[in-house]
């Protein structure tokens, strides 16, 4: 999630909390949304509405707006009297705004708009909702309609491996409108109503933190020096509106939070420390001589607080720990639970987790999280199995939680929880840009390097402590995480299997199948090669499909449907080398899997896969009893399976694996 964005909302008097919970039901393929009441004083819940689809974020994709599969994140909003709260709700593909009464006696659609509606907020006296939305996406969209009559014109707003309907463009001018909540009457917000807007839009801004007190006083991040990441000092004003610079070093750097608490009157703020920024903590600043005072540090994620009386309601995830809603006191830090939307997770039993650091060859901090099995004995060496490119808070897949880490542990794998280094173009001077810095990166290929060595020397480090069996390393990924998958196969060929769920570079997928937006900023900033130009010894180190005849790892790939034609390259080159490779494609899906049953069934099959290749188990699953023929086919291929004996199915059906929340 965004960190600092939050999806609570307190209630007027300060003693409830509203907030959307979502859960994904394999059963019937369905995410069930809930807006939930939560009565601080007792713990007690109220879900107060039911329904919904999942809501995605919209990235600007080389001009056009494209889901990119992960959800936003919700806030509901109070009305001023607290009788009612007002959210977005999206029924048959289209978002509205809503609104419930409190106690759940009723439940209403506000608007009924032609797209999507994208944020909402009360005006002050209560009577009206402020709904923002494009109004231009619905007509571009009927645009787009009519020209594919004639023929849609094959041109930068075409991203061809999702579709060849040219996308509705980014940019197009959000309008607000006031809508009566007795009459449901609509007309264009006013003055008043747009303040009313952005001020309760604002209170929930992730990309600029900043706190109000009740006499005015005011606290702001000050970026400290231009750079590509910068670094922010704290700065606050009193009721006299003198500026206070914050000079201590804990009130420097990446500030997530800050609040302000009444009694007494203190700043509390949430910042990134440590190796690679890998730890969060939280301190508490009374402006004056003495410095900061931190009350609470963690490797997990604390995300989403607001202020609340009697200190800070947040998420809290750690590493074994589904995220929470709980309060932590401003003086100790101390946290206390409100409320768990997982508690069945408490009933399973977790191996240990262990934060490793290390430096790669750029000099650059490293880190990563092993995960062992439950019960494992010291000295064992386990297969390894390796996710990417982020590890933070509770481990539940890596980057798109497409990698299911505690299955694959309780399946008797260790698994490497890898954090992505910071990006090679942080060592060089004089980056000012982001083009500079992808420029850099790019240069024969140095982010892959970058980030290959940071893997490579967590593999090494974890065969010297004896948990990794060096002949038995499974390696996955998706986007970024994908891109290191193809390189290292090629670079560093020591993998026993591999998956990934996004694929690939090659000569001609990234100049072809992302577009002529694509094709023309990378040929422009990255100096990727053009197609009429000959291509082949550029890509020779990334390309799948270039290396195709060398690569024996066995390769799978769950890839979506808006996605797979980037893979085809690859795939084909290895299946006409006669490679173990097998692609699977799910329909309706994004750039991250949305639908819990694609999710669930990913999730099985990169089990199987890895236990199958570095384990030597099949699942005596009637239902995959094919599944098994092709990959004993495949492994009967192999040069390195010639003359052994195929190995025979477990007469055990295989261990119940912990759900992914």
């Amino acid at each position: 999630m965004i960190l600092g964005k939050s999806p609570f909302s307190l209630s007027p008097d300060g003693k409830e909390l509203a907030f959307i919970l979502t859960r994904g039901q394999a059963q019937d393929d369905t995410i069930c949304h809930g807006v939930v009441v939560l009565r601080l004083a007792d713990h007690a819940v109220r879900l107060i509405d039911l329904g919904g689809e999942q809501i995605l974020n919209f990235g600007n994709l080389r001009g056009a707006d494209h889901p990119s599969g992960e959800a936003a994140i919700l806030r509901p909003v109070w009305s001023p009297d607290g009788q009612w709260i007002a959210y977005l709700r999206r029924d048959q593909g289209i978002t509205q705004a809503w609104r419930a009464k409190v106690d759940g006696s009723h439940v209403e659609a506000i608007t009924s708009l032609s797209s999507d509606a994208e944020g909402v907020a009360w005006s002050s006296d209560g009577q009206r909702l402020i709904v923002a939305w494009r109004a231009g996406r619905a007509e571009a969209r009927l645009g787009i309609a009519r020209e594919g009559a004639k023929g849609w014109l094959y041109d930068a707003r075409v991203t061809p491996h999702e579709s060849a309907q040219p996308g509705p463009p980014s940019g197009l001018v959000q309008g607000l409108i006031a809508v009566d909540v007795a009459s449901h009457t609509v007309k264009s917000a006013s003055s008043a109503e747009e303040g009313d807007f952005q001020t309760q839009a604002l209170s929930n801004d992730a990309a600029k933190p900043e706190a109000w007190a009740l006499d005015g006083s005011h606290a702001w991040t000050q970026p400290l020096r231009k750079e590509l990441r910068p670094q922010y000092r704290i700065e606050i004003s009193g009721s006299q509106h003198r500026p206070i610079a914050c000079s201590w070093d804990a009130c420097q750097g990446t500030i997530l939070g800050l609040w302000w608490q009444e009694k007494p009157r203190t700043l509390i703020f949430l910042r990134k420390e440590g190796w690679n920024a890998g730890s969060m903590a939280l301190y508490r600043w009374k402006a004056g001589g003495s410095p900061p005072r931190r009350i609470l540090q963690t490797d997990g994620v604390i995300s989403g607080c607001v202020a609340a009386a009697g200190g800070l309601i947040c998420n809290s995830e750690e590493a074994r720990s589904p995220r929470r809603v709980v309060r932590i006191d401003p003086g100790t830090g101390r946290q206390s639970l409100l409320f768990d939307p997982n508690p069945e997770w408490s009933h399973f039993q977790l191996g240990r987790v262990k934060r490793l650091t290390w430096i790669n060859k750029f000099g650059l901090p490293s880190w990563g999280d092993l995960v062992l099995p439950f019960g494992y004995r010291p000295g064992t060496r386990l297969p390894l199995i390796i996710t990417q490119y982020t590890s933070r808070g509770f481990l539940r897949g890596g980057t798109g939680d497409e990698f299911p880490v505690f299955p694959f542990s309780a399946r008797g794998f260790a698994v490497l929880s890898l954090e992505k280094p910071p990006f090679y173009a942080s060592v060089l001077p004089n980056i000012q840009t982001f083009d500079e810095a992808n420029a850099a990166n790019q240069k024969d290929w140095m982010e892959r390097q970058n980030v290959l060595s940071s893997l490579a020397i967590g593999v090494d480090k974890l065969v010297e402590m004896g948990v990794a069996d060096p002949k038995r390393v499974g390696i996955t990924g998706l986007s970024d995480g994908a891109s290191t998958v193809s390189y290292a196969l090629i670079n560093h060929p020591t993998f026993a299997a591999a998956a990934i769920s996004t694929c690939c570079d090659g000569p001609h997928t990234a100049m072809t199948y992302g577009g002529i937006a694509w094709a023309d900023w990378q040929h422009k900033v990255l100096g990727f090669p053009l197609d009429i130009e000959d291509q082949r010894e550029f890509w020779r180190p990334l390309a799948l499909s270039l290396n195709a005849r060398k690569i024996d790892t066995p390769l799978l790939m769950q890839l979506s449907d808006k996605e797979f034609r980037l893979g085809l390259e690859a795939f084909s080159a290895l299946r006409e080398a006669g490679k173990p490779v097998e692609m699977h494609v799910f329909p309706d899906e994004y750039h991250e899997k949305v639908r819990p049953l694609h999710r669930l069934n990913s999730y099985n099959r990169s089990i199987d896969w890895f236990a199958f290749w570095l384990q030597g188990k099949e699942d005596p699953d009637p239902e995959k009893a094919e599944q098994y023929r092709r990959w004993e086919k495949m492994r009967a291929s192999q040069p390195a399976a010639a003359g052994e004996a195929s190995i025979s199915p477990t007469s055990e059906p295989m261990p119940r694996h912990p759900p992914v929340p």
